[in-house]
């Protein structure tokens, strides 16, 4: 039973850890985009934090689908741990964000505004995407390693 409730909040505490993580990175790059204006000012205050929080949200839930057997499987969980593929993809997400902001791999796009057809750079959203998507997934499998399990396993029955 109380490993049950261990798992539970293991789990807890990685979706609000990865739910926390993706919503910061979203209005970073949302803070990024954005022209200053009044509708612009708006536009952040009111419609990015609500267009992140579904993102986040959907992602989350296919990502703890598509991590179901990672979560289920013992051997395969082990195996994920053991040879720190969350910390290395996590790595990986956080490289890809930034190498996506330098001037080489951003993305010009034209649009109009007041009938003045104008240039604007934006970083590389297929590297933006990839990188917001493997940082929020390996976030989300980040698992303790069996010997912080037992210490803390430990501490609660001390307590208990």
């Amino acid at each position: 039973m109380k490993n049950i409730i261990f798992n539970i909040c293991i789990l807890f505490f990685q979706i609000i850890l990865t739910f926390t993580l993706l919503l910061v990175v979203y209005m970073l790059f949302a803070i990024m985009d954005s022209d200053f204006g009044i509708e612009g000012l708006l536009i952040l205050t009111f419609v990015q934090p609500i267009m992140g929080f579904m993102l986040t949200v959907g992602f989350i839930i296919m990502s703890l689908i598509v991590g179901l057997p990672i979560r289920m499987n013992k051997k395969i969980q082990r195996w994920w741990t053991n040879n720190n593929i969350a910390v290395i993809g996590i790595t990986l997400g956080l490289i890809l964000l930034l190498i996506s902001n330098m001037n080489f791999l951003q993305q010009t796009i034209a649009y109009k505004e007041d009938g003045i057809l104008l240039n604007k750079n934006i970083p590389n959203a297929y590297i933006v995407y990839s990188g917001w998507c493997i940082l929020g997934f390996m976030c989300l499998h980040v698992f303790p390693s069996e010997k912080l399990k037992m210490k803390v396993m430990h501490f609660f029955n001390s307590i208990a």
